[in-house]
């Protein structure tokens, strides 16, 4: 019997037990076609999920980091379930502006272990399917002011991305990371609300691996407020 909405138990790289007939690339991949647009497929198999801020419109306030320090990061995921988490992509909307700062960065690196200590807020996670009764069991999202611990001596800095330079950021300003979707580039440095989209390099993290993203504006006082939304799938 074919199998559509279920995840196999288990799987291999490659499937030397498929000799069927197909159309195949020169490389020798077979070609399909994807169940809707998107990651509508994720979600109907019930591998796709959110994380956002637990009162929809309220911000979480970051620590006043003015340079790129590893044990305060602002974003902090611990993936400690049995499967690979993959970044979809990473929204921030500014509720309370910073003070001080005007250049918005943010460093992303991954890590063996769960880097979060303490601090910040815990991000509601959810499956996006409401069919589907899988749980992200093990998956962790802080957001805010976070002590983490040492980077290991595995940590990868992955990006390094800027979306502000020679202005503050403003009430309403959004910055939106989309990971492995290096076309998606827009950003403007004039002193008003924007809209921010930037392609970042797909991210995996690994069970019992951490992503850690650390927000930091040279010269701020008064870190900024943020709502956050998110998208991950485990497969």
């Amino acid at each position: 019997m074919a199998i559509y909405r279920n995840i196999p138990l288990g799987g291999s790289f490659d499937n030397p037990s498929d000799t069927s007939l197909g159309r195949h690339s020169n490389y020798g991949d077979r070609y399909h076609v994807p169940v809707g647009t998107g990651r509508q497929n994720l979600a109907d198999e019930g591998s796709y999920f959110s994380a956002i801020t637990p009162t929809p419109g309220t911000g979480i306030v970051d620590g006043v980091v003015t340079t790129f320090v590893e044990t305060t990061p602002s974003v902090v995921i611990y993936n400690g379930s049995s499967k690979r988490l993959f970044l979809d992509f990473l929204r921030l909307t500014i509720t309370v502006a910073p003070v001080g700062g005007t250049r918005v960065r943010f460093t992303t690196t991954i890590d063996d272990g769960n880097r979060y200590t303490s601090g910040g807020t815990a991000l509601t996670i959810n499956n996006v399917n409401m069919d589907s009764a899988v749980s992200a069991t093990g998956v962790a999202a802080y957001k805010g002011a976070i002590t983490a611990t040492a980077a290991s001596g595995s940590r990868r800095i992955i990006a390094d991305t800027m979306f502000r330079w020679g202005t503050i950021g403003i009430v309403g300003d959004v910055y939106e990371m989309v990971y492995g979707e290096p076309a998606v580039a827009t950003n403007t440095p004039v002193a008003t609300v924007s809209t921010f989209s930037k392609g970042l390099p797909p991210v995996v993290v690994g069970p019992g691996d951490s992503f850690v993203m650390v927000q930091w504006e040279a010269s701020q006082s008064t870190a900024p407020t943020s709502a956050v939304e998110m998208g991950f799938y485990l497969r």
